[in-house]
């Protein structure tokens, strides 16, 4: 602001003294174009417009010829003025605005950081997860697998023993059929020399 109002000043400054050095277009001096008279409410205005550049601290000497400029750059100074003024508290309500946000999101934002490392924590220990369950899963197939030879192993072994069982029970029914066979032929002898 000190420096705004330094370069207005400056400006303000510039153009009042270059209305004052410009030369004035000297005219034919005749009774249609007469020369340039003050009449009493330029005078007031005058005084009022002087009294404005002292109160802003611009004691220049201003002619009454440039008296429209000056009023126009004073009313546009004063309008800049309430503009700044206008701005530096908008920018002011919302510099605390921006404060108020910031303390309301701040333990937002570390429970979002909490969040994400809480989240981070759950998928590393669902990786891992999945990676034992997919190792036990192959380990279960492996098992699997071994358990299924071995039982078709011992189907085949079982077979085998029980066609020798069968095998040898037919041998054995063989066996016993003759042995019936010749018990029978001798107990027939026997019976019949003795009888």
């Amino acid at each position: 602001p000190p420096r705004a109002q330094q370069c207005l000043n400056s400006n303000i400054s510039q153009i009042v003294e270059m209305a004052r050095i410009q030369p004035k277009a000297t005219a034919p001096r005749s009774l249609s174009n007469p020369l340039p008279v003050a009449i009493p409410s330029d005078h007031r205005r005058f005084a009022i417009l002087k009294r404005r550049l002292e109160s802003e601290g611009y004691n220049l000497n201003v002619d009454v010829s440039s008296l429209p400029l000056v009023e126009k750059l004073l009313d546009d100074l004063s309008s800049i003025r309430d503009t700044h003024r206008t701005l530096t508290d908008q920018f002011q309500n919302l510099k605390s605005r921006e404060g108020s946000l910031h303390k309301k999101v701040e333990p937002l934002q570390k429970e979002l950081e909490r969040s994400i490392r809480e989240n981070n924590q759950l998928h590393l220990e669902l990786i891992q997860k999945g990676e034992e369950i997919e190792c036990a899963a192959r380990q279960h197939v492996l098992q699997e697998k071994k358990l299924s030879a071995e039982i078709k192993d011992k189907a085949f072994l079982i077979g085998q023993q029980f066609h020798q069982i069968t095998q040898l029970e037919r041998e054995n029914d063989l066996k016993n059929e003759r042995i019936q066979k010749l018990l029978d032929k001798n107990f027939t002898c026997a019976i019949g020399s003795d009888g």
